[in-house]
């Protein structure tokens, strides 16, 4: 069985330059569990595949049976449940606390850091499969229990109609389908298997795999199994053009106050339309984010606040700058758009934080009213928010503008609950009326579960618009960040 490995080497595959602190990786190990174990391993396992197209990700499971098998000293309060607004009292929300944070304790690793999976993308593992395999070390890197447990999870996030979407949620797409079924066939599954035969047939009945976008078609090109005649070329000529141009990399700083993720905006936004990946927006220019201005916002606020002296007009400027920038790009039902979480409630939620950094307020801020009233626009009636990662893509098709999409049925999420609880929290909620701070915080508070972890839900991360990703620690941190602030601003009769 497989056996966790935390802070260690494991052979010359493996390297590290710090020691390996942080370092997570799996071990195979037939002597590795007991029989009991065994067996509740195998448990999840089914339990996982028996429920694969309700809840599409693992929650890190077997992960975490292992790390609370390290940590048996931490005691967890009794659960407590709630049945109405007059039942949350002060008590109710502090035990949850405390076996929220039990909880983390539980599952923290022996060097002192937590470990989570970044998953839910399902071009990853193929890629890395077809690169072993080109280079010939398909077997010599991967282990015969490599390979069980690559096509385990292939299989298990097979669509049901027999092909495989960009990432674990979404629904089949050309790409997915096409590399996961030659991910199957490189490491020896056969048409025999139903489900490899299903998602052959998937791709004949969409028009086969040429209609694969130019990114897939390099990579069967590399393979041998596509015409490089049929690939998109790209010119080496762009490599001439001179630094003036926007075609090059010369950098243009951002001059309109927003803050971006890796480097300065280098391009117009028209320069998009030369995007070759077919998949992704955004992945060719770089642009601002709400999420970054914002976070630049308060980290600005407070080195000002710690050091008075360095350089406070510049700093006063550049805030400046930034918060005018969040106020003029809010949406006209106001709300912000959220690249890297999903989605518009993210975007809010951060927005709402670096206006309050600045002094903005409820009575002072018609921008922080907008939000409030688009944030309780989307409650639902169980108390909590759920916004689908529809929302990141879904365009209207006149205007291009993304809309704001629920998740199937209406369900709550209780990541995206705790994001907008925040948000109304921050922006003042609990001063006017209490009360859809009370809803949310009740459905978090019957959410917890046995053990003191909340469930898995939907993903809630997001990039480039069309993929997700899922943090594996989100599920606890928010619930548990927003009931703790819940406790520090409502004053409990």
């Amino acid at each position: 069985m497989w056996k966790l490995r935390i802070c260690e080497g494991g052979g010359p595959n493996l390297m590290s330059v710090n020691n390996y602190v942080g370092r997570e990786y799996w071990e195979f190990d037939p002597n590795a569990r007991t029989s009991e174990e065994k067996a509740e391993v195998e448990r999840f396992r089914e339990e996982f595949q028996r429920n694969r197209f309700k809840t599409k990700q693992s929650a890190d499971l077997l992960m975490q049976m292992e790390l609370r098998r390290e940590n048996p000293r931490i005691q967890i309060p009794t659960p407590v449940k709630v049945k109405d607004l007059i039942d949350e009292r002060e008590e109710t929300v502090t035990i949850t606390l405390r076996r929220g944070l039990g909880f983390l304790s539980s599952i923290q690793t022996h060097d002192g850091h937590w470990a989570g999976d970044l998953g839910g993308m399902m071009f990853t593992m193929p890629h890395f499969v077809i690169v072993l395999y080109i280079t010939g070390s398909l077997h010599s890197v991967l282990s015969s229990e490599h390979q069980k447990e690559i096509k385990r999870h292939t299989y298990n996030h097979q669509n049901t109609d027999g092909g495989w979407g960009l990432h674990i949620e979404g629904q089949s797409t050309m790409f997915g389908s096409v590399l996961n079924y030659v991910t199957l066939r490189l490491l020896g599954e056969e048409l025999e298997e139903m489900a490899v035969a299903r998602g052959q047939k998937w791709i004949l009945d969409h028009g086969g795999a040429t209609l694969i976008p130019s990114w897939g078609k390099f990579i069967l090109s590399v393979l041998g199994a596509y015409e490089w005649s049929g690939c998109n070329p790209m010119p080496p000529e762009f490599w001439l053009i001179p630094s003036f141009s926007p075609f090059h990399a010369g950098i243009k700083k951002s001059n309109n106050g927003g803050f971006s993720a890796w480097e300065p905006v280098r391009a117009p936004r028209w320069f998009e339309m030369f995007n070759p990946t077919e998949l992704m927006e955004d992945a060719l220019i770089e642009r601002e984010y709400v999420e970054c201005t914002s976070s630049a916002i308060q980290a600005l606020a407070l080195f000002k606040e710690l050091y008075t002296e360095y350089r406070p007009k510049d700093i006063e400027t550049c805030i400046t700058k930034a918060l005018d920038y969040i106020q003029i790009t809010q949406n006209p039902d106001g709300s912000w758009y959220g690249c890297w979480g999903i989605c518009f409630t993210y975007g809010t939620w951060f927005a709402v934080e670096g206006l309050v950094t600045c002094g903005k307020n409820y009575n002072n801020c018609p921008s922080i009213r907008k939000a409030c009233d688009f944030l309780l626009s989307k409650q639902l009636p169980d108390g909590g928010w759920g916004e689908s990662y529809l929302s990141s893509q879904n365009k209207i098709k006149i205007s291009f503008t993304l809309v704001y999409t629920n998740i199937e049925n209406n369900r709550s999420n209780l990541v995206q609950t705790a994001w907008a609880l925040l948000a109304l929290m921050k922006a003042g909620q609990a001063e006017r009326d209490a009360t859809p701070l009370l809803r949310g915080i009740m459905l978090l508070i019957n959410a917890q579960n046995e053990i003191g972890g909340f469930p898995q839900q939907e993903i809630t991360g997001v990039f480039m618009r069309n993929c997700v990703l899922n943090y594996s620690l989100y599920k606890d941190i928010f619930p548990i960040w927003a009931l703790g602030e819940y406790h520090k601003h409502i004053q409990f009769a």
